[in-house]
């Protein structure tokens, strides 16, 4: 939306481009002037009194920037945009630059396009109705996202799993409820330690979880966890030590016991006085990943021919990075060279007639 002027200053500078405070404001102040919009005197910066040639640079490449994926919006559909929209910005380098916290909106980041590559755009038109002629499939998502959520579609007699978050649970109920990452670091957060208000609103959130339960509640916690690219070793929530022992009763996955390390007790929990200190796992002793079973190992090697759903026929030409951030670069014979994820992109081995 061009005349959005909140998202046009919340997003101006990010990623960082060199536009600071003050543009902004002598932006701001000689668009009201103007009588135009802030997208629109972005586009002409060079000439506004008091900006830096810099600064009028990068706003004038802003405007090109936003322009271009405006009419790529037109033409692609609403993942491939994202994909190739996130890959320019190289956004996810930029946010895991910003430490922990950076690594968990790049999760985020990568989810976005994960929901935008399976969105269904012919059911988003019938709901859209007569309007949808004038909408691209951005529009369509946009809309979508904005106004309907997993909540509003949950058929509470459906057989089927649903997934929510524990604050969309609030006010349901379901005969047996799964509460997975329950581990200190992930929930609690590590830094909810610091924040004594934001680990007691965790630790209400954890209460709404167990309760959300008629019949059983699983908890689950892994021993050893792949986050932002490394293993981490973890520890039971200390969340769990408030649930009574003869409410609980402890289970290990086969990979855990095949590692001989399981005894008795509350996997990884901290012992408690008077326990001996062997009491559940030694978090230092986790196992092996199987790699073979790792999903976000590359697939594809230069030389392959591929299939994209949106580029069609290419070969790859370069593959780059590790686990979940694994880069293809194929050279289609429709659109030339690109720079994908491999996770989403969707590419698929061709295969001859």
């Amino acid at each position: 939306n061009p005349s959005d002027e909140a998202a046009f200053l919340r997003v101006v500078n990010y990623p960082r481009r060199g536009v600071g405070e003050t543009t902004k404001e002598r932006l701001v102040r000689w668009a009201e002037e103007e009588g135009t919009g802030l997208l629109e005197a972005a586009g002409k910066a060079s000439r506004i009194p008091g900006i830096r040639a810099r600064a009028g640079a990068a706003l004038e490449g802003f405007a090109t920037f936003v322009a271009k994926y405006r009419g790529r919006a037109r033409e692609l559909s609403v993942g491939a945009l994202l994909e190739e929209l996130v890959d320019e910005l190289d956004l996810l380098a930029y946010l895991r630059d910003e430490g922990q916290e950076g690594e968990d909106r790049a999760e985020n980041v990568k989810e976005l396009i994960a929901g935008a590559l399976d969105f269904d755009a012919q059911l988003a038109e019938d709901w859209a109705g007569e309007a949808a002629g004038r909408l691209t499939e951005l529009d369509l998502f946009l809309q979508h996202v904005a106004l309907v959520t997993d909540v509003d579609r949950h058929d509470p007699d459906s057989d089927a799993v649903t997934l929510m978050t524990l604050h969309n649970a609030k006010g349901l109920e379901f005969p047996v409820v799964f509460i997975s990452g329950m581990e200190d670091g992930l929930f609690p957060l590590a830094r909810a330690y610091d924040e004594p208000e934001q680990l007691e609103e965790e630790r209400r959130l954890f209460y709404v979880g167990l309760t959300r339960a008629e019949d059983r509640v699983v908890l689950t916690h892994a021993r050893e966890r792949r986050r932002a690219g490394d293993y981490t070793v973890g520890t039971l929530s200390s969340f769990v030590d408030a649930v009574p022992d003869e409410l609980v009763e402890s289970d290990w996955t086969p990979a855990v016991e095949r590692a001989g390390r399981v005894s008795s007790g509350r996997v990884g929990r901290r012992p408690r006085p008077g326990e001996p200190e062997t009491d559940g796992y030694e978090a230092e002793a986790a196992p092996d990943l199987d790699m073979e079973l790792n999903q976000d190992l590359p697939r594809f090697s230069p030389g392959e021919r591929v299939v994209h759903s949106t580029f069609g026929t290419g070969r790859v030409v370069d593959v780059s990075g590790r686990g979940g951030d694994v880069k293809v670069t194929v050279n289609f014979e429709t659109v030339g060279r690109k720079k994908l994820l491999a996770r989403y992109a969707d590419l698929r081995p061709e295969v001859d007639a």
